[in-house]
């Protein structure tokens, strides 16, 4: 979306994975005085871990989510006669329950990670037009700050949740280099 962009000068490659490289092509970029380069290797690595689902707490507090929750609910409720053990339909409810929350937490991620890249791209506009000489894009290019800061800071409050979550499973204590 041409929002973010980076330039790198060198790759550096370890030796053990210099012998499994496929291919390397360079290309030429009339946006920059720098190329594209495109690296591709094969690595061994084990694959990702399907490791344990667990709900984001913080969708508890989104009304749209309660109520999806809730309409899910109450259609299970009218078949449950549909199951030979109650067990089996908890057990059916729960994978309902789990695959409404992932759906929704992906739509909510896509529109927040929307709403930043609409943001940076109106911030730099409105940074184009004040440094260009329009002092009336000053208070914009404040708001669009203010408006980018806070997505970002919802973020970042996540990214400090989860390793707490993960330390505390796994019967680890942080340090105080982590306060």
């Amino acid at each position: 979306n041409k929002t973010q962009a980076s330039r790198l000068d060198r790759f550096f490659v370890s030796k053990s994975l210099l012998s499994s490289t496929c291919s390397s092509k360079i290309f030429s970029c009339v946006l920059s005085d720098h190329d594209f380069v495109d690296f591709e290797f094969a690595t061994n690595l084990p694959g990702r871990k399907s490791g344990i689902w667990k709900l984001n707490c913080s969708l508890l507090s989104d009304a749209d989510f309660k109520q999806l929750i809730i309409d899910a609910i109450e259609v299970s409720k009218l078949e449950v006669n549909n199951f030979a053990a109650l067990g089996d339909f908890w057990d059916n409810l729960k994978i309902k329950i789990r695959r409404i929350s992932i759906d929704f937490a992906v739509r909510k991620h896509r529109k927040v990670n929307a709403e930043r890249a609409l943001l940076t791209k109106r911030l730099i506009h409105a940074k184009n037009d004040f440094h260009s000489g329009d002092h009336l894009a000053a208070p914009i290019v404040k708001d669009l700050e203010s408006a980018l800061l806070s997505v970002i800071s919802k973020e970042a409050e996540g990214a400090k949740i989860r390793p707490k979550a993960q330390w505390l499973e796994e019967g680890k204590k942080p340090t105080c280099f982590f306060f």
